[in-house]
């Protein structure tokens, strides 16, 4: 039981497809519960990992090194949980699911035990590729098959991993207003805080 004035802070994944607005929706998250009083920050394990390493990007882990790559990605996640001024909600830009895209089914998957309650933003290849950043230069859509993979392995974990999934919310089209994703999210986040 919380002691008068002690406060909480609960954890919540944000994930989905490249392209779909994660980035757009976190902030609006961020900024909504902020205005109601309740501290919030956004942390990025993959952002974080990519300042830790020589290469451009943690892609070149997966291959040969997956388990360096899982390392340093628990890591950023402890680092951020670690914060001397802990917010009320910590909202995580990737965790778990990305991971698995690149350690599905192999043994670092079995020993992953760090769930939290994840929103996940489904869009087509389509819309990824409507994205004003969307790049051929990226690992993970350097083509168009791979794009269509991507998609696939996330629609699979979201529905292999479905007990970890607070909200799933599908995204059309580049133009299309996240203000009700948002407002949702921001109504779960609530529910578990009070």
């Amino acid at each position: 039981m919380m002691c008068m004035g002690e406060t909480k802070m609960l954890e919540f994944v944000m994930e989905g497809h490249d392209g779909a607005g994660k980035s757009t929706v976190l902030a609006g998250v961020k900024k909504k519960l902020e205005q109601k009083g309740i501290t919030t920050k956004i942390h990025a394990p993959f952002y974080l990992v990519k300042e830790l390493i020589p290469e451009d990007d943690i892609f070149c882990y997966w291959k040969n090194r997956a388990n360096t790559a899982v390392n340093l990605l628990s890591k950023a996640i402890k680092q951020a949980r670690e914060q001397p001024s802990n917010p009320q909600v910590l909202l995580f830009d990737r965790h778990w699911m990305t991971i698995f895209s690149e350690i599905e089914n192999t043994p670092l998957e079995n020993n992953w035990n760090d769930f939290p309650p994840t929103f996940f933003l489904q869009a087509a290849p389509n819309v990824t590729k409507s994205h004003e950043r969307f790049t051929y230069d990226c690992p993970f859509t350097n083509n168009d098959e791979e794009i269509t993979k991507y998609y696939h392995i996330f629609n699979n974990l979201t529905q292999k991993y479905s007990y970890h999934i607070l909200g799933k919310y599908l995204v059309t089209c580049k133009q299309q207003d996240l203000t009700p994703i948002v407002d949702d999210i921001c109504s779960k986040i609530e529910e578990k805080l009070f």
